[in-house]
């Protein structure tokens, strides 16, 4: 089996993975059950892990890293979100944002699928040290920014629950 080939299967995997851990999110956030929590954490985590192989088999066969494309780049965009919302999930009680997170990484993801393209050698305009460090630094707070809305909005929620009450 070729390399792209193998980026495809884990590519399908990460967003199947994706789709049903965000099940998994919603319904611990209807629930409460600390099962669902795990099962869910851990498909994300498993997701993540495929999509970081499929990234890495990108980079691999293409001869660049992952962000010349609107594929590579959504497809960045969706890894950074599942990134963030794990390492965030660690050290914060952000459990319940995960039901908006993870339908977002698979949303974000599952789009990078349809601009699919095949590895191709950068564009002239693209060979520079600048678009490393742009691309990286934008998807890197993009991510943030899909765990800073989940966690927003769930707050807002929160808050107006307990004013109810």
């Amino acid at each position: 089996m070729d390399l792209v080939k193998i980026e495809e299967i884990l590519f399908i995997a990460t967003v199947i993975s994706y789709l049903v851990s965000g099940g998994f999110y919603i319904w611990y956030l209807i629930t409460r059950s600390e099962r669902s929590l795990r099962v869910g954490m851990m498909l994300l985590f498993l997701g993540l892990m495929a999509q970081t192989l499929a990234l890495i088999l990108r980079w691999i066969s293409s001869g660049h890293a992952p962000m010349a494309n609107l594929y590579e780049s959504l497809s960045l965009f969706g890894w950074g979100i599942a990134f963030f919302f794990l390492i965030a999930q660690r050290f914060y009680p952000v459990q319940a944002a995960g039901a908006a997170v993870v339908p977002t990484a698979f949303l974000i993801t599952s789009i990078a699928g349809v601009f699919y393209k095949g590895p191709e050698p950068l564009v002239p305009a693209l060979q520079s040290y600048w678009l490393w460090i742009h691309v990286t630094i934008a998807m890197l707070s993009y991510g943030l920014f899909a765990l800073a809305f989940g966690a927003g909005f769930f707050y807002i929620i929160q808050e107006y629950l307990l004013k109810k009450n």
